[in-house]
C-alpha cells in the first residue's frame, strides 16, 4: 500500500501549524522592536494549536501506515503541552 496520503497531514496539523507558526514568529522578531507583541503572537499560535486539538477531539485514527496514532490519551498529552507552553 501506500505509506503517505494527504489525508494523513490532518492527522498531524496541530504541529504542523505550530512550527509553520514558530517560523513566523521567529521571522516577525526580526522586524518587531516591542517583545511583548512576540509574546502575544506566539500565546495566538499556542491557542490555535489547541483549537486544532479540540477540533480532533474523539477521532481514533492512524496514520502513516500506521505509525502515527492519534487518540483521546495522545490528544490529552499534546493539550497539555499546550498549557505548559502558556
Amino acid at each position: 500500500g501506500q505509506f503517505f496520503k494527504l489525508q494523513d497531514l490532518a492527522a498531524i496539523a496541530p504541529e504542523l501549524q505550530l512550527v509553520i507558526w514558530g517560523m513566523v514568529v521567529l521571522i516577525a522578531d526580526l522586524f518587531i522592536r516591542d517583545k511583548k507583541k512576540i509574546g502575544v503572537l506566539s500565546i495566538i499560535g499556542i491557542l490555535f494549536s489547541a483549537a486544532f486539538l479540540f477540533r480532533l477531539g474523539g477521532v481514533e485514527t492512524s496514520a502513516y501506515g500506521g505509525l502515527l496514532v492519534i487518540d483521546p490519551f495522545a490528544n490529552f498529552f499534546k493539550f497539555g503541552n499546550n498549557l505548559f507552553a502558556l
